[in-house]
């Protein structure tokens, strides 16, 4: 037994409450993935929908194509690990749930097993790794197509290495006799391994950047101590070689595609101009009139930048003007920007949950899954891990890297998915809280327990801000019915869409998610209405104007029906079948047309 594991007391059989965990985090995804597939969101639908998006990336690496043919715009990690497993079982659904119910079932083992040999009791680190198990956010995202659940666990695992590599040097530093008695670990070629893991991790996930970089020169700064400035800097060099060893295929590709530096993605730019301009909210906002779907909306980012430029741009070009733009508004508004990384670091701890990508609402929607209230919420997560944070006597690569992956959060905005990747170095943090805290009572010491109760009563005040909501139950309504309509499902999603209108009758897109599903039906007089009202709630939205010509068309108002195909086309000049219904049109024996409506 090495010394490391005496000194910490490692008791021999708690990997029976880590396997526990396993098995209930792997049961509650394996039945979550069978709700989810016995319901119409199964499958991602069609128009860049993220779960898409990452679908097809990994299918065209399933069939050879790893780099595409210009510069990354997505992390490419995780398409790369899917097309892997696509490539042996082929593009399976069910297959890459699977694959995400038994990674993320590994992380919360992690969880309860890593808490526990860094001293917390066996009953906490259990309770913590359950929490994260039955936490409804890293079920629904483990059983889909997003690259979130393999971001929490290679960030999980890369700050249990670091505290590894810190820890084989403290132990070699106090050894009596350094060249015998101390293991013979933390050595150059840990670094390169350690570095290597930060670099694969940042393949997938963007802040692993800044995490990388802090931890390592942390661990450079202790090494200065006990070894000396050359060796740490040579050390440093291996740490840095492994890191950059991953990288160099991305980067070299995205040189090759556009003659410019791009060190893995060309979408940061946006993505920061997302979370930092003068409507900012903390949360992902529509900038102007962009489309909502991931593809269309780096597509309009594009449009904008060029049209504002006045000529073509590199996708390097256009990060970099989103990029300027939140830096001018940064210095133009320094205490509005200072207010707004106050609401954000606030948002990231808060009770509330905001899924983007509204998985869980679609399914409590459809009554498959999550409906019962006593599932756990991310609060408890964040109430823990902050206090633990605050006042844990925690190892400080644990403590540096959730400090570098919540600032790497926040410099950017928030959402349920992003936090998840923070959510394992939260859990162990809080199982560390809670353990000192019944230690320092069992032992009387007064102070230690006021400073751990101290940081847990300071925790609460960030998860539980009373912050103003957003009603989203409009918005859930009209991305379930257009889930449904994609499959056929059209009375159910005439039912959904009523249901959000009744909550808001104002919501354009319900209006037109109506209107599909009554044109669908046959049902051309009620889907005129419908998309009327859409028209003139959001009259920038050419796909509105192209199927209200084409139900106009349907009915025989063929003057209508020019007038709004003609505004589709100059909204949205590249709209693939404006042109086929004006040609229609023109033709004065053209006979009605009762498909072709845009779903967008």
């Amino acid at each position: 037994m090495s010394p490391l594991r005496l000194r910490l007391g490692f008791p021999p059989r708690e990997g029976r409450a880590a396997f526990g965990v396993f098995l209930l985090a792997l049961g509650v995804r394996l039945w979550a993935l069978g709700a989810l597939a016995d319901s119409p969101f199964f499958e991602p639908i069609s128009g860049g929908n993220d779960r898409a998006l990452y679908d097809g990336f990994a299918q065209h690496v399933a069939r050879g194509a790893r780099f595409p043919a210009g510069v990354f715009e997505f992390m490419p990690l995780y398409p790369w690990v899917l097309g892997t497993l696509y490539a042996l079982v082929g593009p399976n659904l069910y297959a890459a749930g699977f694959f995400g119910a038994g990674l993320d079932a590994l992380t919360a083992a992690l969880i309860a097993g890593f808490a526990r040999r860094l001293g917390a009791r066996r009953g906490v680190a259990t309770l913590l790794g359950a929490l994260y198990a039955l936490y409804p956010t890293a079920i629904a995202y483990a059983i889909v197509t997003m690259p979130n659940t393999l971001n929490a666990f290679l960030l999980l695992v890369f700050a249990g290495a670091a505290w590894c590599l810190g820890e084989a040097g403290a132990v070699k530093k106090r050894s009596p006799d350094r060249d015998e008695a101390a293991p013979r670990r933390g050595g150059g070629w840990a670094w390169f391994g350690l570095g290597w893991l930060g670099g694969v991790a940042a393949l997938g996930y963007a802040g692993m950047l800044l995490v990388a970089g802090v931890v390592a020169a942390w661990l450079a700064a202790r090494e200065v101590r006990c070894a000396g400035a050359r060796r740490a800097a040579l050390r440093a060099g291996f740490f840095a070689l492994g890191f950059a060893l991953p990288l160099a295929p991305v980067t070299l590709h995205n040189w090759h595609a556009e003659g410019r530096f791009v060190l893995v993605t060309a979408h940061g730019g946006f993505n920061f101009f997302m979370g930092n301009h003068a409507g900012a909210t903390g949360y992902p906002v529509r900038i102007g009139d962009f489309r909502g779907e991931a593809g269309s909306l780096l597509a309009d980012a594009r449009a904008e930048a060029e049209r504002t430029e006045g000529r073509a741009l590199a996708a390097a070009e256009v990060s970099a003007f989103w990029s300027a733009r939140a830096r001018a508004w940064w210095r133009e508004h320094p205490a509005d920007a200072l207010r707004l990384l106050g609401v954000k670091a606030v948002k990231l701890f808060h009770c509330a949950e905001y899924d983007d990508l509204r998985l869980l609402p679609m399914l409590r929607l459809g009554g498959t899954a999550f409906a019962s209230p006593l599932w756990p919420s991310f609060a408890w997560l964040a109430w823990l891990g902050l206090a633990g944070l605050l006042a844990a006597r925690a190892p400080a690569s644990l403590r540096l890297s959730a400090l570098a992956a919540s600032a790497g959060i926040v410099l950017f905005f928030i959402t349920s998915r992003y936090r998840l990747t923070l959510a394992p170095l939260l859990a162990v943090l809080g199982a560390l809280a809670l353990s000192q805290l019944a230690d320092a009572w069992v032992v009387g010491a007064r102070r230690r327990v006021a400073a751990l109760a101290a940081a847990f009563f300071a925790a609460v005040v960030p998860v539980a801000w009373p912050l103003h909501g957003t009603d989203f139950r409009a918005l859930d309504r009209y991305n379930a019915a257009a889930f449904l309509l994609q499959k056929g499902q059209l009375a159910e999603a005439e039912r959904l869409a009523l249901e959000g209108l009744a909550i808001a009758p104002g919501h354009a897109d319900l209006h037109f998610a109506l209107g599909n599903a009554l044109f669908a039906q046959g049902r051309a007089t009620e889907a005129r209405a419908a998309f009327e009202n859409a028209v003139k709630l959001d009259p920038q939205r050419a796909s509105a104007h192209y199927n209200l010509a084409v139900v106009c068309r349907a009915l025989g108002d063929r003057v209508s029906a020019l007038r709004e195909a003609a505004e589709a086309r100059r909204l949205d000049p590249l709209h693939p079948r404006v042109g086929e219904v004006l040609r229609e049109l023109a033709r004065p024996d053209a006979s009605p047309v009762r498909k072709g409506n845009d779903s967008r």
